[in-house]
């Protein structure tokens, strides 16, 4: 998100998971939040302003909670809002198209706009269930990798 941050200025956003896994936080382009609060239990703060001119919003691990701010921002219009959480997140034995059909029914994206990104795809990779469940997916190697295909969509949504 920090490879787009400065090319999208009004971008706003966070994750419903732990910002360092998810690598939402937006570096030195601070919180949003009352100014002069002090919060010592951050996901982990981004440098920059505290204040209503902050653009890393944190939900904690509220799925339902980003989805509604997170609609809202975009029907409100004026932001670009983003947010991210993690499929991993779930009991043993409990595969990630489970995950991928909870995402859909809480915050009522479909399926099928959906993108998953793992480095197990193939049949019989503990990632296949998402792509089984119809999530449109990309097998990648590593975090860098991982990295480099979310800057390409990123690239790819401000060209449309």
């Amino acid at each position: 998100m920090n490879a787009v941050a400065s090319r999208l200025p009004g971008s706003i956003g966070g994750s419903a998971d732990l910002n360092p896994s998810t690598h939402t936080a937006l570096s030195g382009l601070g919180d949003f939040e009352p100014a002069g609060m002090n919060a010592p239990d951050k996901q982990g703060a981004a440098d920059g302003v505290w204040g209503y001119a902050g653009r890393n919003l944190y939900f904690g691990v509220r799925e339902h909670g980003m989805g509604a701010i997170l609609n809202g921002l975009a029907a409100h219009g004026g932001t670009v809002p983003f947010g991210a959480t993690s499929v991993d997140v779930t009991k043993h034995g409990i595969d990630k198209a489970y995950g991928v059909r909870k995402l859909r029914d809480v915050l009522h994206i479909a399926i099928d706009k959906m993108i998953f990104v793992g480095d197990a795809v193939f049949p019989g990779g503990n990632d296949y269930p998402a792509k089984e469940a119809g999530a449109q997916s990309i097998e990648v190697r590593d975090p860098h990798e991982t990295k480099r295909v979310i800057e390409a969509i990123i690239a790819c949504q401000e060209e449309s």
